[in-house]
């Protein structure tokens, strides 16, 4: 019966959330959860209050052989392990090939994870999971198979740490689980505060490229398109290409919900083949708070010129103007694409600047060795 009402609920839902009703829908749950990030980073109790870090972890040997990462599978395989595997050997297991029904069976997890060791135990391993699969059952049966630390990473703190996101429940929230591990990985600098007044240790890094072997920076400004975007068509950067081509500026979309959908085998050749890639850069819907982004590194990481929205912590990363662009607001944003879009050789040269930057610090194996090291292995 009650799986029943929950199928009703969500069908119910699908048939009246459409068109305006959806937009108005998402912008009220974006505004509220807005209204209480900004109450918690400005509440006096998390100014004063500091519990202990939790500074115990698991024995481990100096030496760092077998790594395991969890994952939901999307770009990991692709980006992430590569990169790794030039320090130790890695091995994955997708989420996705022991669900059932939407949950995590695990008696499949525990036998995919055990013919993954056969025999031989893990020196560290990395989950990087929705709140939804994380439980402790499965941190445990993870901590049978690691000798080393246990390693968390949230990539979207900002709507998942508190639990009270766009689409999040109130009742889950990330900040549950970060004492079950040993280093939490967050590509939000802000959030330092969070997880050590909860006693957490906490590690800032923001998301890394994969460059491929043989890869090297464009000589060329031959482009085969002015301007382009790449990602889902998410509602806040639909509403920003309509507005864009209302003015004048049209943009050509790659991605899932497009109207003009197009199927991508390689980013790298749609970001190095458009004069000015369009970023947009805010946290989960929001189109005033922003975030880092994986596309940050991944665009102007392979040799591409990237204009996306402001955010303090880019400016850490690379330099504003030399290797990568950024506005603050519509107008500005116009002003730059018109700008731009007529200077190809401004464009190649910032594109250069990037790729150059990237490879002395921006791969995934930068930031695994920095996080590696502050593990104690020696790598």
């Amino acid at each position: 019966m009650k799986k029943l009402l929950q199928y009703a609920y969500k069908r119910i839902k699908r048939l009246v959330l459409r068109g305006p009703i959806l937009s108005y829908w998402v912008k009220i749950k974006v505004r509220r959860w807005q209204n209480q990030y900004i109450r918690v980073l400005t509440s006096p109790v998390l100014m004063k209050v500091k519990t202990p870090r939790n500074t115990g972890k698991t024995p481990l040997n100096k030496d760092l052989n077998r790594f395991l990462i969890i994952c939901n599978e999307m770009w990991e395989k692709e980006d992430l392990v590569p990169e790794i595997n030039t320090i130790v050997k890695t091995q994955l297991l997708d989420i996705k090939t022991v669900l059932n029904e939407g949950q995590i069976d695990q008696d499949k997890f525990e036998k995919a994870v055990c013919k993954m060791t056969a025999g031989t135990k893990f020196d560290a391993a990395l989950i990087y999971l929705n709140n939804r699969w994380l439980s402790n059952d499965l941190l445990s049966k993870i901590r049978e198979k690691t000798i080393g630390p246990l390693l968390g990473m949230n990539l979207d703190d900002k709507a998942e740490f508190f639990g009270f996101g766009p689409g999040e429940k109130s009742d889950c929230n990330y900040s549950q689980w970060i004492n079950r591990f040993d280093l939490n990985i967050s590509n939000c600098k802000s959030f330092k505060e969070h997880y050590e007044s909860l006693g957490g240790n906490f590690f800032y890094s923001p998301q890394g490229v994969h460059i491929p072997n043989g890869l090297e920076a464009p000589k060329e400004g031959a482009f085969n398109r002015k301007i382009a975007f790449l990602g889902s068509a998410k509602q806040e950067r639909v509403r920003l290409i309509q507005a864009l081509s209302k003015k004048g500026v049209y943009v050509d979309t790659f991605g899932k919900g497009w109207p003009k959908q197009q199927w991508i085998d390689n980013t790298r050749d749609v970001f190095r083949g458009t004069q000015l890639n369009l970023g947009l850069g805010f946290a989960s819907g929001s189109e005033t708070l922003t975030t880092i982004k994986g596309r940050d590194f991944e665009c102007p990481g392979v040799g591409a010129c990237y204009l996306t929205t402001y955010n303090y912590e880019l400016c850490e990363h690379w330099d504003l103007g030399t290797e990568i662009l950024c506005y603050r607001a519509f107008e500005e944003l116009i002003e730059m694409v018109t700008f731009y879009e007529k200077e190809p050789e401004a464009c190649l040269k910032i594109a250069r600047a990037a790729f150059e930057r990237a490879k002395k610090e921006h791969t995934w194996a930068h930031r695994f060795k920095k996080i590696f090291k502050t593990l104690g292995f020696d790598v």
